[in-house]
């Protein structure tokens, strides 16, 4: 297990990208609105009103498991590049299951919250792709 390995960076790169994203759009002012209460003929006009909300606030909680998705499959994807061998099959097919799955949730999330994960899959794709193409050298005998 190397963490110095690109692979483990940058897979650990695109966990973290989206755990920022699950936290920001939990917890985060993702609604905004204003409004203003009308009033009389001759009355002063009011201040308008700003409101924010959360992701939870608005929908509840049963859309944390959703928003925990891509965040799971970048951490088997982080679990998947630490403990499998290099040149082992399995790892680049998990690694590749993982990154088209991500980008699936993407696509189909696309005009909602589901742009918001496009640097991790991105990130994923790039590792994907970097772990399929690396090649182990061989040693220089002499």
């Amino acid at each position: 297990m190397q963490i110095r390995n690109p692979a483990v960076f940058s897979t650990g790169i695109a966990h973290a990208l989206a755990w920022v994203v699950v936290i920001w759009l939990a917890f985060g002012p993702i609604y905004q609105g204003t409004s203003v209460v009308p009033v009389g003929p001759g009355e002063t006009p009011n201040e308008p009103t700003r409101t924010s909300a959360s992701l939870i606030e608005v929908n509840g909680w049963q859309v944390l498991p959703i928003l925990l998705v891509p965040a799971a499959l970048t951490g088997l994807a982080l679990l998947t590049v630490l403990f499998t061998h290099t040149g082992q099959a399995r790892r680049k097919t998990l690694l590749w299951l993982l990154t088209a799955l991500l980008l699936v949730f993407y696509i189909l999330g696309s005009f909602t919250i589901g742009i918001f994960y496009l640097p991790s899959a991105l990130v994923l794709l790039l590792t994907a792709i970097g772990v399929s193409t690396n090649r182990r050298r061989k040693p220089i005998k002499g």
